[in-house]
């Protein structure tokens, strides 16, 4: 549980011990910064790779519920940071990167390693049954269709990225200088892809969208190379004839009115 305020030196030895007692594995936050900050081969001098370090994360969700009892909250607020921090890790797509970048096997084949250590340890949580599922790609066959339906010209939401252009498994936007790349299909028809921009120095992260069911448009989310979200990405499709910027430009006409009515 945690202490009242203020402790006292007794009060705070005593629960240095209880917390020795019952949890004999501690980490913390401060601690895991500190090994990231550690540069060396591999992730950081301490972290070989970056499940290493999401493995640590998971122990101080893990410490905090085992010390407190349910319903405390600082277990509430472990809830949520547990949430947003796996939410970010999705998103980033480190796993699927990392391993491309070394030669390593797709992080479903590391995440069946790790969930059989897991097993042995005391059962697999839902953040890991999560992950397994949403990292998981379509067939070659899905892929395919998707990727084939997803080639064309696109117009971007925000409109500062102006135009994007996709083909195979690459897209060029913002007048040249941005670009997707690594786009892949997910088991649930989500396309992930790595995003940069050579006119903005570390510009880059990962994008997550959806494809309508037309195709005509899709919609999606982006997020910065260390997993913050940044806000939403969309497009819709233009057609040789333009009617897609047709569609836009009415669009516009329509929110400028709205704006001079107000």
């Amino acid at each position: 549980p945690s202490l009242p305020l203020p402790p006292t030196a007794a009060l705070l030895a005593s629960f240095a011990r209880e917390y020795a007692r019952v949890i004999k594995k501690p980490m913390n936050l401060r601690e895991i910064s500190h090994r990231l900050e550690k540069n060396g081969p591999g992730f950081s001098r301490i972290y070989k790779a970056p499940r290493e370090m999401f493995d640590d994360v998971c122990l101080v969700w893990r410490n905090a519920r085992t010390f407190n009892p349910k319903g405390h909250w600082i277990c509430e607020q472990v809830d949520v940071l547990e949430e947003a921090f796996e939410s970010m890790w999705l998103s980033s797509q480190i796993d699927v990167r990392w391993a491309s970048a070394n030669n390593l096997p797709y992080p479903e084949e590391l995440v069946d390693a790790k969930k059989k250590k897991k097993i042995r340890a005391g059962g697999v949580g839902r953040w890991r049954r999560k992950m397994e599922a949403e990292l998981q790609l379509a067939t070659a066959e899905v892929q395919a269709t998707v990727m084939s339906r997803l080639e064309g010209k696109w117009l971007c939401n925000p409109r500062n990225f102006g135009y994007i252009t996709i083909k195979g498994n690459e897209g060029i936007y913002a007048g040249g200088v941005g670009r997707l790349t690594e786009m892949k299909v997910l088991r649930d028809e989500c396309i992930t892809a790595l995003w940069s921009r050579s006119d903005i120095d570390g510009a880059r992260g990962t994008l997550r969208f959806g494809l309508s069911v037309d195709g005509r448009s899709w919609k999606g989310n982006w997020t910065t190379y260390n997993g913050k979200p940044f806000g939403r990405w969309d497009a819709t499709r233009v057609d040789d004839d333009g009617e897609g910027e047709e569609a836009e430009e009415q669009e516009e006409e329509e929110e400028e009115k709205e704006h001079e009515e107000e």
